[in-house]
């Protein structure tokens, strides 16, 4: 029962700790030197979603049975120049949404409810007639089944009822006038418990999506050009601690601590943009009884012990910075699924450098943990 309520009360933690990390992240790009004026053409969007759930272990593809089907309520509304980084990403729109979907198998891995913040971004000016756009969302989502040993044994892609919702989508909008706006595209949406309850394969959906926005209030604040501030340095070097715990994958209710230490060298050629690589050290202590149950034998302290190499990808919005990353082990005494590791996350400035770190690494789409942590930048 102890276990149980551990388990609870640390993804509680994980759903507030993303909820309050985006949050944070509106209302510092909306803050304005006078006032924070969040209503600019606020639009109301309804979208419907059709696609199919990526099968990317046997045992998703088994309990598949048929496409998936959605629906999405969304607000936005328009940036103006509230500071430099409205007029870098060429004005983008900040929204909340809900999204509910189906997911292959109503007996096995039921119906998923989200609730999300997001932003989307245009490629080019987005007040002509027809304009292209690209969406990062975060979120928090509620999965209407979960895997039980005795009742639904087969959901091997989800544990637990709340999980994190991640999406990436490409639309294209039709503007037919200063109220009404149809959309088009394609996307990719993640739901997953980041490893805090096994089994945790995760769900990942392609779509391809329609809808309809109505503008519900037209106010529009005249765009503000602002004088850029000066360009950031060309060379860093970020130092972050991060730590958690996981499950391991026998379903046995056990929690192990991880820790990593990253050391990540960018250059950063544009304000938005930087590329980078670095050095990853982790600690893991379910490696140790994961490769007895699965070589047989003994292990050692040095088994929990992994080297890496990754290379990275980081986009900035002020004091936000997502990131990704795909990296190796170069020192590995024992591995799961394979030698090659990803890392999706943000990292929020909060004060002078200081770095606030949540991360999601993970192997082939399969989540292995989060990653709780605080940096510094050099």
């Amino acid at each position: 029962m102890r276990n149980a309520e551990e388990k609870k009360l640390s993804f509680r933690t994980v759903i507030v700790g993303v909820i309050f990390c985006f949050i944070s992240y509106s209302y510092s790009s909306a803050v304005t030197t006078d006032s924070l004026k969040l209503i600019n053409n606020l639009r109301l969007g309804i979208e419907t979603h059709y696609g199919y759930i990526y099968p990317h272990h046997s045992s998703i593809a088994y309990s598949l049975q048929s496409r998936i089907s959605g629906l999405e309520l969304n607000l936005t509304t328009d940036t103006y120049g509230r500071g430099q980084w409205d007029n870098l990403y060429r004005y983008p729109r900040m929204g909340a949404g809900y999204f509910y979907t189906s997911l292959g198998n109503e007996d096995v891995f039921g119906k998923a409810h989200a609730l999300f913040l997001f932003m989307d971004v245009p490629f080019g000016s987005g007040q002509r007639k027809f304009s292209s756009w690209y969406r990062v969302g975060f979120g928090a989502a509620y999965l209407t089944k979960k895997f039980d040993v005795e009742k639904n044994p087969t959901n091997m892609a989800i544990s637990s009822g709340m999980n994190m919702y991640i999406n990436f989508r490409y639309t294209g909008r039709f503007r037919f006038d200063n109220r009404n706006e149809v959309s088009a595209g394609f996307g990719f949406t993640h739901f997953s418990n980041g490893k805090f309850a096994t089994p945790n394969l995760g769900i990942n959906c392609v779509t391809v999506h329609a809808a309809y926005f109505f503008n519900l209030v037209s106010k529009r604040y005249q765009r503000i050009a602002i004088e850029r501030e000066k360009k950031l340095e060309k060379h860093n070097v970020e130092l972050v601690l991060s730590g958690g715990s996981k499950t391991d994958d026998q379903i046995s209710g056990n929690y192990y601590f991880i820790s990593t230490l990253v050391i990540d060298y960018k250059y950063v050629p544009w304000m938005k943009y930087s590329f980078g690589a670095g050095i990853d050290v982790f600690y893991d202590q379910s490696l140790g009884p994961n490769k007895v149950g699965d070589l047989g034998g003994t292990y050692s302290e040095s088994d929990l012990y992994q080297l890496g190499l990754h290379v990275g990808f980081y986009s900035r919005y002020s004091k936000l910075n997502i990131l990704m990353q795909l990296g190796t082990y170069l020192h590995a005494n024992y591995y799961k699924y394979t030698r090659i590791y990803s890392r999706i996350g943000i990292r929020y400035e909060i004060y002078n450098n200081l770095l606030l770190n949540f991360s999601l690494k993970a192997h082939r789409a399969i989540a292995d943990y989060l990653e709780w942590g605080i940096g510094y930048r050099l």
